[in-house]
């Protein structure tokens, strides 16, 4: 049970609970016993005081009716509260109950009882706890009785301590009721709160467990707005992103072994034709040139794979420098000249400024344009398209955007071009890339600390990507 954090949760609540529980009842306990105590004193001098008033009637009518009033006043004293009635005339000579004497005073010594009958004796009340020299609690209550302000007497009601706290014992059965109660409440209570805290925890053990063997599928339910949920949302978003990268990972291989396969196929069987003499000697120069062609696209797979590596690992450092952007993306465009002639493609350049500088790696830099021109030319119309090239300084930085007419990108693909081995063309066609640019466009971008962005409304599709100005 204490190996999983639900048993450990379970454990230290509980444990918490049992230890504030045991110090509240102890507390409780205290107070109900004191309170209790004052409570039954009060109710002692209340019988005093009238015990007094009947002491002072009998002292001015000596009727049987008040000695019988006095001695079941007596009885009753002793039976409720287990305690002794005393009754003293001013001149210390103990007045009679009834037929009886009483003259019970519990465990006190003479000199003690002789104490307090001298103060009571001068008209004071007293409520007193005290330690005899027995070493027994004896509680005293003792109230003088007057008649017309003279001072006829002291009436004294001694008990035991264990007389008064013989009534705690039904308070210790609630105060202990009231604590297993609140402990089987209190459990409960731990048990819902510990399984919606460990719950999503549980959960996502098992969904990692899941992940490492390849399935990407379980999410995590969430439950509110806290801290645990934000965890969940966090793991389903984790989750979803692992789902995400696995499947075009999944797609990078299939891309990267079509892209390898048509080139190494085709060089295969040219080559093999040209040994085993089933390729004439005259035509021989021609599948030659197809092979050298060939030879040079797997040359630029493996390289853009090595550039993605290179910067990904941060093994090629910066090296920033101050150029013009606007006189960059011109170079770009020629070289691009013979690809824009095929397809007749309309180029709408737009600088704010004939010159504008930037400060930026540009080697990097002309690897983003590159990549950018090129996809605006492969992925816009086939003919009579159009791709737009835009500069603008925007405060300390420049804007700079490509934009291409053409076959759109979709919604549901917009905001995963720039993962890595992401590719919206999934046929596998010849030609289109293996999904990597825009991977390397974004990394780039990241190194110089900028940002780029890709909008698309199903027929113009615009790259953004801002840099420091020079």
């Amino acid at each position: 049970m204490f190996h999983s954090l639900y048993g450990r949760l379970m454990a230290l609540f509980l444990a918490v609970l049992l230890v504030a529980m045991a110090v509240l009842t102890v507390l409780m306990y205290d107070s109900i016993r004191e309170g209790k105590v004052e409570d039954r004193m009060a109710e002692l001098i209340n019988q005093a005081r009238d015990v007094a008033y009947l002491a002072a009637q009998r002292g001015l009518f000596v009727t049987r009716e008040v000695d019988l009033y006095l001695k079941w006043k007596s009885e009753e004293i002793t039976r409720e509260y287990g305690a002794y009635l005393l009754i003293v005339d001013r001149y210390r000579n103990i007045i009679p109950i009834g037929d009886e004497t009483v003259i019970a005073t519990g465990d006190m010594t003479l000199e003690e009882a002789l104490f307090y009958l001298s103060r009571v004796l001068t008209g004071e009340e007293i409520n007193e706890r005290m330690l005899t020299s027995s070493g027994n609690v004896i509680f005293t209550v003792g109230v003088p009785f007057v008649e017309d302000n003279r001072l006829l007497g002291a009436v004294f009601i001694h008990t035991r301590e264990q007389s008064v706290e013989a009534s705690y014992e039904e308070v210790l059965s609630e105060v202990l009721r009231a604590f297993l109660i609140a402990v089987w409440v209190g459990a409960a209570l731990i048990l819902v709160a510990t399984r919606y805290v460990a719950g999503p925890m549980r959960q996502m053990a098992v969904a990692a467990e899941r992940f490492s063997h390849g399935d990407f599928s379980t999410r995590v339910t969430v439950h509110g707005h806290d801290e645990v949920a934000r965890l969940a949302e966090s793991f389903n978003a984790m989750a979803e992103d692992l789902d995400r990268l696995e499947q075009t990972r999944r797609g990078f291989v299939a891309n990267v072994s079509h892209e390898l396969r048509s080139p190494l196929t085709s060089m295969q069987g040219f080559i093999g034709g040209m040994l085993d003499g089933t390729i004439p000697q005259e035509e021989q120069d021609k599948y030659l040139k197809i092979v050298w062609d060939e030879t040079k696209r797997l040359n630029k797979l493996i390289t853009t794979l090595l550039d993605l590596s290179h910067i990904e690992s941060g093994k090629t450092p910066l090296n920033r420098t101050r150029f013009d952007i606007n006189e960059m993306i011109c170079r770009v465009l020629a070289r691009q000249e013979p690809r824009i002639d095929e397809k007749k493609t309309n180029v709408a350049i737009d600088f704010q400024n004939e010159m504008c500088f930037v400060i930026a790696d540009a080697d990097r830099i002309e690897q983003v344009l590159v990549n950018l021109i090129d996809n605006a030319i492969k992925y816009g119309k086939e003919q009579d398209g159009m791709l737009g090239v835009r500069t603008r300084e925007e405060g300390t930085q420049v804007r700079v955007t490509i934009l291409n007419d053409g076959q759109g990108i979709p919604a549901e693909d917009l905001p995963l071009i720039f993962e890595r081995f992401y590719k919206v063309d999934k046929a596998h066609t010849t030609g289109k890339g293996t999904g990597l640019g825009l991977a390397i466009v974004k990394s780039i971008i990241d190194q110089h600390g900028k940002k780029i962005q890709a909008f698309s409304d199903g027929c113009m599709t615009r790259f953004e990507f801002t840099l420091e100005k020079g």
